[in-house]
C-alpha cells in the first residue's frame, strides 16, 4: 500500500511539474513576444527620433540662411544709403563750386 501511495504521489508530482513546465514555456513565449514587440517599438521610436533630428537640422539650416539673408539685406541697405549720401555730398560740393553764369540770379 505504501508503494501505491508513493506511485500516486510521484504521478501527482510529475503532473504538477509537467503543468509548471508548460506554464513556464507559455510564459517564456509570452516574454519573447513582449521582447520582440518592445524591440519593434524601440526601432520605430529610433526612426522617429532620426526623422526629428533631420527636421531639426533642416530648420537650423533654414534659420541660418534666413539670418544670412537678413544680414545681406542690412549690408545692402546700408551700402545703398552710404552711396546715396555720398552722391548727395558730391552734388552739394559740385553745386557750391560750379561756374556761375554772368547775369544769373545765383551770381548776384
Amino acid at each position: 500500500e505504501k508503494a501505491l501511495l508513493w506511485r500516486r504521489d510521484l504521478k501527482d508530482e510529475q503532473e504538477c511539474i509537467t503543468n509548471q513546465t508548460c506554464i513556464a514555456r507559455e510564459e517564456m513565449c509570452l516574454c519573447k513576444s513582449k521582447l520582440a514587440k518592445a524591440k519593434t517599438e524601440i526601432s520605430q521610436l529610433q526612426y522617429e527620433s532620426d526623422l526629428l533630428y533631420a527636421d531639426l537640422d533642416e530648420v537650423c539650416t533654414m534659420e541660418f540662411q534666413e539670418y544670412r539673408n537678413v544680414r545681406q539685406r542690412e549690408l545692402s541697405s546700408r551700402t545703398k544709403a552710404k552711396s546715396l549720401e555720398w552722391e548727395k555730398r558730391v552734388w552739394r560740393e559740385r553745386s557750391r563750386w560750379r561756374v556761375k553764369k554772368w547775369g544769373s540770379p545765383e551770381f548776384e
